[in-house]
Parts: C-alpha cells; sequence; structure tokens
C-alpha cells in the first residue's frame, strides 16, 4: 500500500524529525513571541538562567551547528529552509525586521486559531 510507505518514511525521516525538536523547544521557549536568532541561541531573557533550555541549544546544534559552532547567520540560514513547513502543528513564520535582523516564531496552528481558512 503506497499510503503505508509514505507514513513509513515520513516517520524515519531525520530532517522533519530534527526540525520537529527545534520548532518544538523554540514554541516552548518563546511561546507566540517573535525572537532573532540571535535571542534563540542566547536564550529569552527571565528564563532559568537568562539563557535557553538546554533542549532547544542541543537541538539547534544537531539542526545548524557549522564546524560546530552555533552562529546567528547558519541557524537563520537553516530556519529559512523550512519557512512556513508545517510539521505536528507547528508553522515557522518570518516576522518583521529587528535590530537589522529578522524575527521568526512559531506558530502553533490549532492553539493560535490559525488552521482554518488560509489565515
Amino acid at each position: 500500500d503506497p499510503c503505508i510507505s509514505i507514513r513509513d518514511m515520513e516517520a524515519s525521516d531525520p530532517v522533519r524529525e530534527q526540525l520537529i525538536t527545534v520548532l518544538t523547544e523554540l514554541r516552548s521557549v518563546f511561546g507566540r513571541t517573535a525572537w532573532t536568532t540571535r535571542e534563540a541561541i542566547a536564550g529569552k531573557p527571565g528564563t532559568s538562567a537568562g539563557g535557553a533550555s538546554n533542549l532547544l541549544i542541543e537541538a539547534l546544534t544537531d539542526a545548524a551547528a557549522w564546524r560546530g559552532e552555533l552562529r546567528p547567520v547558519g541557524v537563520g540560514r537553516w530556519l529559512a529552509r523550512y519557512e512556513n513547513r508545517l510539521e505536528s502543528g507547528l508553522r515557522l513564520e518570518r516576522g518583521a525586521a529587528k535590530d537589522n535582523s529578522c524575527t521568526w516564531r512559531v506558530v502553533d496552528i490549532q492553539a493560535d486559531g490559525r488552521g482554518k481558512g488560509g489565515d
């Protein structure tokens, strides 16, 4: 059955799994708030120890580190590849510019009520 094969491929897709982990962790740290890649790496002020969660840093490092280094430009390029892609009810959206950097936010389609009528 072709549908079973597609589901099996999706379930074992490491890029998809990585994206879901990054989106979930970003949403957990920043909620509905827009953020820059620099803020994602440094962490949201007011979080534990003023930094990003270890899970977020680990997920971003696995996804977007270059030569073992996590840099805002590299994270931004990685995020741009998946802009507007919907995975597990989460979608990454580009926001307005802030301090000469683009902002991003993770939208939970069901919780934010943006899943119907094309937003």
